[in-house]
């Protein structure tokens, strides 16, 4: 009789809304890419969170040539998520919480020249990104589709 509890508890701790439960950002882990086939794409990786930060890695390819490179974290144990933003190797550009969706989350620094505002959202297997200043102005958006090649 013990072992269908045990399994039944190993089942409910693998479960995805636990992992929302330590990982509010659950829903972003995976690797997303841009379309292909253009001059450009762009690839995130993005794992769990483990000791209450989700790393995620970040590539733009131009050309055949590495453009950009970013090393994001997110500090997600708090009552905001915490961002840092890495760019080519330059400090971090930090970023706070400032809306949580079921499968959304926006980060603002107003202090930042741009983007200043952030916002991911999924539908279905595709991340939706806006980026732009506080004021809504110079909006940029783009979509990542998760890729099965993990």
């Amino acid at each position: 009789m013990r072992a269908p509890c045990i399994a039944a508890v190993a089942v409910l701790l693998a479960s995805p809304a636990l992992a929302q439960d330590t990982d509010p950002l659950a829903w972003f882990n995976g690797r997303w890419c841009t379309e292909a086939g253009k001059p450009e794409q762009t690839c995130e990786v993005w794992g769990p969170a483990l000791g209450g930060v989700k790393v995620g890695t970040s590539q733009t390819v131009h050309d055949g040539k590495s453009r950009t490179i970013e090393l994001v974290t997110i500090a997600v144990d708090g009552p905001k998520a915490q961002v840092n933003v890495f760019v080519n190797g330059r400090a971090p550009i930090p970023f706070t919480e400032t809306a949580r969706e079921p499968l959304g989350m926006t980060f603002e620094n107003p202090a930042n020249s741009y983007p200043q505002r952030i916002h991911y959202w999924r539908v279905g297997d595709v991340i939706h990104v806006k980026i732009m200043k506080i004021d809504g102005s110079a909006l940029d958006q783009w979509s990542y589709r998760l890729q099965q090649d993990r």
